[in-house]
């Protein structure tokens, strides 16, 4: 009897065990839920509040462009940028070259030059020449011209018409042809102005510059351009090789050569001697003499009368690369010695060529020194060699580097003045 009251009351223990244990499951479940729904309830309105908050800050911009856009419309940016404590830099005013200024002030140094002979027309009267150029004064103590040597020609005498169109004679001073820079004065002392050179070494491409003279004899006429080149090496009036020319965009005619190139100062950065051309008009290329050159060339005149460029008394074979295969040269540039034709330079241990031979129309020797540097310019070429003698005069003294036989060796030679057939000595 007391077994089975046992077994029962166990049974209804586990019983009770088995249903408090269901409550319990079923109240964390519903728990779950309520947390759940809180949850999902917190997210819908943060969702809300945000979307509320979006919604009124695009109501708010709104209105701040609307009120932004209609204050700029009736006060103007810049008002409205100084409302709002925003202010701008003052813009950078560009440079303004005033032309008329400068053209008043350097014109006045500007003259047209005229040749004194004349001819007689065909209706019998005496007509003088047309204008052959243009000059300016440099000297402000004397009636000193500059001009171009090519403007001059052979001519010894010049009428010059000035400024306020009084005219003048003028003569010859000096000139040196191979830079192609003139001097003449006038014969009467006159009062003038003058212009001052500027360092053409400062000379940039892109820079503005002004040129006047007398372009198929209209007297004082502007132009204008840009620096277009610097160190051009081109061939003057005459055919000779002219180096270190400023290339510039500038109209120039006839009549124009010996006019001043100027720089936005006013100052004088070069004089024009020629234009490119291919049918003798302007084609948008006009070339000038560097003023630091006409400067030097001008002062160097004034002191001797004439100007005795250096040069090596020597005929010369530029060297190709035919000649160097053919010849089985150590050198692939420079230039072969031909001939001596300064014996200084032999006595001065300078070898020249023994091997005759006939090189195109010219009667050459092979076998001679190779010319390397003077000075350390290198020189391949007429124009090379120009250029590396330009600053030396005759009988100065040069290092001239040379390869004899495959060994360099160094000479000091000395130079004599320049033939006016240079150009033939180098084939």
């Amino acid at each position: 009897m007391c077994l089975k009251q046992d077994s029962d009351s166990v049974g209804i223990q586990a019983v009770l065990v088995y249903h408090d244990s269901m409550d319990r499951k079923k109240l964390a479940l519903i728990v779950a839920l309520l947390a759940a729904s809180v949850a999902l309830v917190l997210m819908v309105a943060n969702l809300l509040v945000k979307w509320t908050v979006r919604i009124e800050s695009r109501t708010d911009e709104n209105r701040f462009l609307q009120e932004t856009s209609a204050y700029i419309e009736a006060y103007g940016q810049e008002a409205f940028l100084k409302r709002v404590g925003i202010v701008l830099p003052e813009p950078q005013k560009a440079d303004v070259v005033d032309l008329g200024a400068i053209y008043e002030k350097a014109s006045k140094a500007v003259v047209n030059i005229s040749s004194t002979s004349g001819m007689v027309s065909e209706y019998l009267d005496y007509v003088s020449s047309a204008s052959v150029g243009s000059g300016f004064f440099f000297d402000p103590d004397h009636p000193y011209i500059l001009t171009c040597a090519h403007v001059v020609g052979d001519s010894s005498r010049f009428l010059i018409t000035l400024p306020d169109s009084s005219i003048v004679q003028a003569t010859l001073v000096a000139k040196d042809d191979d830079e192609d820079v003139a001097i003449l004065t006038l014969l009467e002392d006159k009062e003038h102005d003058s212009l001052v050179f500027s360092d053409s070494s400062s000379l940039k491409v892109g820079q503005q510059i002004l040129a006047i003279g007398n372009p198929l004899g209209f007297s004082a006429t502007l132009s204008e351009g840009i620096i277009g080149g610097l160190g051009r090496v081109v061939r003057d009036p005459q055919g000779r090789l002219a180096l270190g020319r400023i290339q510039t965009s500038a109209p120039i005619s006839p009549g124009s050569s010996g006019g001043p190139l100027l720089a936005v100062d006013g100052t004088v950065g070069g004089m024009f001697s020629s234009i490119y051309t291919t049918n003798g008009s302007y084609q948008g290329m006009s070339f000038a003499i560097q003023s630091n050159v006409v400067r030097d060339i001008a002062l160097e005149l004034l002191a001797n009368g004439e100007i005795q460029h250096g040069w090596l008394g020597i005929k010369a074979i530029s060297l190709t690369a035919q000649l160097v295969q053919s010849l089985e040269l150590g050198e692939d540039k420079g230039l072969l010695v031909s001939e001596i034709t300064d014996k200084a330079l032999a006595r001065k241990g300078l070898k020249a060529g023994t091997q005759e031979a006939l090189l195109g129309a010219h009667e050459v020797f092979f076998g001679g020194d190779i010319i390397i540097d003077i000075e350390g310019e290198m020189v391949d070429s007429y124009a090379s060699l120009l250029d590396a003698l330009s600053a030396y005069r005759a009988n100065d003294v040069v290092k001239v580097t040379v390869n004899r036989d495959g060994e360099l060796q160094t000479l000091e030679l000395g130079l004599v003045k320049r033939p006016s057939n240079a150009k033939e000595m180098i084939f």
